[in-house]
């Protein structure tokens, strides 16, 4: 029984990459990758929420096929940066939202990022595009 201010028990901290077990550090493995992608799952999911409203709020409207690609990309990309922006600047920056929102049993390791350049955004910016395109005239539109 836990007591009223007692965490549960972490079932990875048990330390199985001791036990040198191949099939353990593999477990080990697989779940700190499930820790480390895990902020950019709630990126992308937070993205199509945001998607989602605007595509509600503009169904009603035909466009021509430049149009339909020009809007989806810049959807897009202001549902990414937005959502960057927030969690950077809101969330990071509250002392109780980032106590609140943070969930992680195990810490993650420091990664380098590369530089953030006007050139890397335009780069960016450009894929982003292009995949807007190649995805719009690929999946036909459902009636």
């Amino acid at each position: 029984m836990l007591e009223p201010n007692s965490q549960f028990p972490n079932p990875l901290n048990n330390c199985p990459e001791k036990t040198g077990s191949s099939k353990d550090k593999l477990t080990v493995k697989i779940f700190n990758l499930f820790f480390e992608i895990e902020f950019f799952i709630k990126v992308a999911v937070a993205c199509t929420i945001v998607q989602q409203l605007i595509y509600w709020l503009s169904n009603k409207f035909h466009l021509n096929f430049t149009a339909e690609v020009l809007l989806y990309w810049l959807v897009g990309s202001v549902s990414f940066y937005s959502i960057g922006v927030f969690i950077e600047k809101i969330i990071k920056t509250n002392e109780t939202w980032r106590q609140r929102f943070n969930v992680r049993i195990k810490k993650v390791k420091e990664q380098p990022f590369p530089a953030f350049t006007a050139k890397g955004i335009l780069v960016g910016e450009i894929k982003s595009l292009a995949a807007a395109a190649i995805i719009l005239s690929l999946d036909p539109e459902v009636h």
